[in-house]
């Protein structure tokens, strides 16, 4: 895994996922995010919360299948969505409900829902996170691999995790999250049709999986289904357990 050199992708799980990490620059503070592109059967690459795109990774890109679909899959995850279009316009590009409004020069796209497209039917499942005013998601699973994919409904950061800024430190104590996952601050702010944030986050524990890619934070590697049922725990309720 290379978080501080030159960008770049790293194999996840064998021939299935593979991930970077780049640097992002939010609330004041220098934070890494992480885009996950996973293969599907045919060979085409869904391509989840872009990261910036260089000769490196697209080099990468080539040795590994077609890219043919493109997600921003939440309220702060598009910001290299441009750049991959023009590199790759053969793509389709997907898009959380919602953003469009708020980012209206993003390019043509199609937006998201909870049932997947034809293009990854069958082997990634989608639910669009509802019920939140401040932040908005779709959180992914496949099931060839039983790994989870989200953005900001799940962060993990804590004692083991490397070059956290101070001032997210700071909060995370404050806010009760550091070495324990949780939605982010936002989600954790905006919360405004609990019953509606209750069923989504109860139909993504209704899936099968067992490692959990986060935008931010510590991978989950193992046990990922217990770790999204203590983060949600306080909306969901004990039984998520």
């Amino acid at each position: 895994m290379n978080t501080h050199g030159p960008l770049s992708l790293w194999e996840f799980v064998p021939g299935r996922i593979w991930l970077a990490e780049y640097g992002v620059r939010y609330a004041a503070m220098n934070l890494r995010a992480r885009t996950t592109v996973v293969r599907l059967g045919n060979g085409d690459l869904f391509v989840h919360s872009p990261c910036p795109l260089d000769a490196t990774v697209r080099s990468q890109l080539a040795g590994i299948g077609r890219v043919a679909y493109v997600v921003a899959p939440g309220t702060y995850h598009h910001l290299h969505v441009a750049a991959w279009m023009d590199a790759y316009p053969t793509a389709q590009l997907w898009l959380c409900p919602g953003l469009r409004a708020r980012r209206p020069k993003l390019p043509p796209g199609q937006e998201l829902s909870d049932e997947p497209p034809a293009g990854w039917r069958g082997e990634l499942d989608q639910v669009v996170i509802r019920g939140n005013r401040l932040v908005r998601e779709v959180v992914f699973v496949d099931r060839v691999s039983r790994t989870l994919i989200v953005t900001d409904s799940v962060e993990l950061y804590g004692d083991a995790t490397p070059d956290v800024p101070w001032m997210l430190r700071v909060w995370w104590h404050l806010f009760g999250m550091w070495n324990r996952p949780a939605p982010a601050p936002e989600y954790r702010l905006g919360w405004c049709d609990r019953k509606a944030a209750r069923q989504s986050l109860q139909r993504v524990l209704e899936w099968d999986f067992d490692r959990i890619v986060l935008s931010h934070g510590d991978l989950v590697e193992h046990d990922g289904h217990a770790c999204a049922a203590q983060a949600w725990r306080p909306l969901v309720g004990e039984a998520a357990g």
